[in-house]
């Protein structure tokens, strides 16, 4: 048995021992709690990261199969026949396709937006304009109507990448239209609205999102890549725009108009 001094001294060692121990799991728990979820912040963007680049390596993969087959094909079909120049132009374009192929699967997957590398103001009613002209002496059958604001229509951004999604909206109304295509650029508030519509038979109900997203093809025979509005999603909101479909057969994109 310890002396009563002793006995009182170890009785109160415990005491201040349990006090600081009680006084410091709730500190000990919230520090936990904040590394975990500091941890986890900052982990986060590899995360992502590398889901973007395992995306990309499956989507480069699994889209290349095809060019990069044909090639090899042609070019076996090719060895000692008559037919070499044809298979030289073959090879040629498929190679040049897969080329157009990986460079809108790098667009979709860089991070940086495309109007954080230019920002100077662009007259998208000029892009349009220019594209609808070049989309009208490759398909002399169709009208193509273009109309676009008085004195401009500018937005702060990318021109080529504008230029882009101009191309690739009155392209896509190009592949469905029946006879005639109209386009239009306005100013509405504080935005700049681009449409683009066909008299085609448009997009079911069902697909109305999903042709918005990558390798998506309503008809599995149909050509193109299936990237083309996935771009225009995302050079829109590079911009702090949007698109949509707002009916069957017309997409509209907005775009923040810039100051004067």
């Amino acid at each position: 048995m310890l002396p009563i001094g002793q006995a009182t001294l170890a009785a109160t060692t415990n005491r201040i021992a349990f006090a600081i121990v009680s006084a410091d799991i709730p500190l000990i728990v919230m520090v936990g709690i904040a590394s975990y979820v500091l941890a986890t912040i900052s982990v986060r963007p590899l995360v992502r990261a590398r889901a973007r680049e395992e995306r990309f390596a499956a989507d480069a993969a699994h889209e290349l199969r095809t060019p990069l087959a044909t090639i090899a094909s042609v070019a076996q079909a090719a060895r000692g026949g008559q037919a070499q120049d044809r298979a030289l132009a073959t090879i040629a374009k498929t190679a040049l396709d897969a080329a157009a192929l990986l460079g809108d699967l790098l667009l979709l997957m860089r991070e940086v937006p495309s109007s954080a590398r230019l920002h100077e103001p662009v007259d998208i009613g000029m892009l349009v304009s220019q594209a609808a002209t070049d989309a009208q002496s490759a398909r002399p059958d169709l009208s193509i109507a273009c109309a676009r604001a008085e004195g401009g229509a500018f937005v702060v951004g990318d021109a080529s990448a504008l230029r882009r999604i101009a191309i690739n909206l009155i392209e896509n109304a190009v592949r469905h239209a029946r006879a005639s295509i109209e386009v239009s650029v306005t100013r509405s508030g504080s935005d700049v609205v681009l449409s683009v519509a066909d008299d085609g038979p448009g997009v079911s109900d069902g697909d109305r999102e999903r042709i918005f997203e990558r390798f998506f093809k309503a008809e599995p025979s149909a050509t193109g890549t299936g990237l083309g509005l996935a771009i225009c999603r995302k050079i829109a909101a590079d911009h702090g725009g949007s698109i949509a479909l707002v009916d069957r057969a017309r997409f509209v994109a907005r775009f923040p108009e810039a100051t004067r």
